[in-house]
């Protein structure tokens, strides 16, 4: 509220100054009367504009300042409550999914996956048995506009992947022309993305990329020692073992067609 207040203040402040330089315009003095041999020509002077306004002194800026400051503070606080304990939110996935932590980072999902073709930014993280990302609502910005946002979240069971490369900046941009932008806005410090390989439930072979914010090599060899240290049964684990709901991220039955805890439709 305070920002909307702040807002409308800093507009009608725009909109005075603007007045004020018209007003000045208006009431400048005509020239000179034009003197000619037989004929005096007065040309009229232009009609003064009379407008009662106060120029906006220093008390007024500093007003509009901590108006501005205010709901900046406002806003922050608003999200600082919406954070979430890192220890805690790992404690809840490792007991949603019956895994262990691995190795985490930050990263932005740039494609190849059947079920979602938005490139998002979020969270790509190991667990024992498989290799997930998962996107977050960001919320509202300082003016209060939240932007569109559309969940995305998968698994891919260690068991069925096949390969972990580092693919160059310029064989990606090949592939997908799409990607070009990327290279302004890279996360990663070296121009180089991961690619993940792996088998899907009918056996066909598929790659999704990241731009990770952890160096490739680590993800390369944190993945391969997770898989040569998982329990036979889970190299046994098919890619349908275990569904999530793309809405809500909640683990659910991959024989249902509506998620129990959104009802979002599931495919």
């Amino acid at each position: 509220m305070f920002l909307k207040v702040a807002v409308f203040i800093a507009l009608i402040t725009v909109l005075r100054e603007a007045a004020l330089t018209q007003a000045a315009a208006l009431a400048a003095p005509a020239p000179p009367a034009v003197v000619r041999p037989a004929v005096v020509v007065v040309l009229p002077r232009a009609a003064t504009t009379n407008l009662s306004v106060i120029p906006m002194n220093a008390f007024g800026y500093l007003l509009l300042i901590g108006f501005l400051l205010l709901g900046a503070i406002v806003w922050s606080v608003k999200r600082r409550g919406k954070e979430v304990n890192v220890t805690e939110f790992w404690a809840e996935k490792e007991r949603e999914f019956g895994e262990k932590k691995v190795l985490s980072s930050f990263a932005r999902y740039l494609g190849g996956h059947p079920r979602f073709e938005t490139k998002t930014e979020g969270l790509l993280y190991l667990m024992s048995r498989s290799l997930w990302f998962e996107n977050f609502e960001k919320g509202p910005n300082i003016f209060g506009i939240a932007p569109p946002f559309e969940k995305v979240i998968f698994r891919i069971p260690l068991s069925s992947i096949t390969a972990v490369e580092a693919i160059p900046e310029k064989e990606l941009f090949h592939r997908d022309r799409s990607l070009l932008f990327l290279n302004r806005r890279r996360i990663n410090q070296k121009p180089e993305y991961l690619l993940v390989r792996y088998r899907d439930e009918w056996q066909r072979e598929r790659e999704v990329y990241f731009d990770s914010m952890v160096e490739l090599a680590t993800w390369q060899k944190t993945i391969a020692e997770t898989q040569k240290n998982m329990p036979p049964e889970a190299l046994k684990e098919k890619p349908e073992a275990v569904g999530v709901c793309p809405n809500c991220g909640k683990k659910v039955s991959p024989d249902f067609k509506l998620c129990p805890y959104c009802g979002c439709k599931l495919s």
